[in-house]
């Protein structure tokens, strides 16, 4: 990593750990705070929206898509991105959803059964 030039401020002098890896896009307006690209990054295919604002040690996961600000310390992922626990959550959730769908349509032919045996008492 070389030190990044800070067109208001001359050059830095220090190290600004960023990635920002294969073809980010980061729309008009969009920022980095305090310091530009400041241990912030960008993954793989990743966007950032008009007018974001994103912090030091920002994660925005590749193939993602910032919708809103990006905290510092915080990890992002999705499209809408929202933070990456809540978002692989999701994920997790989706892939049980056949065999919950199944458990259901089981639970429903039981309950049937059940009124059926108690009509017949």
């Amino acid at each position: 990593l070389r030190p990044l030039r800070d067109q208001s401020r001359g050059w830095a002098g220090r190290m600004a750990p960023a990635a920002i890896c294969a073809r980010p896009g980061i729309a008009g307006h969009s920022r980095r705070e305090p310091a530009p690209l400041d241990r912030s990054v960008l993954g793989g295919s990743a966007n950032l929206s008009d007018h974001m604002k994103m912090e030091p040690d920002g994660v925005l996961s590749g193939a993602s898509g910032a919708m809103r600000d990006i905290k510092s310390g915080e990890i992002h992922a999705g499209t809408p991105a929202a933070p990456a626990r809540e978002f692989f959550g999701q994920i997790v959730a989706m892939r049980r959803l056949p065999k919950l769908m199944d458990e259901v349509k089981d639970l429903k032919k039981r309950l049937a059964l059940l009124e059926q045996q108690n009509l017949e008492k």
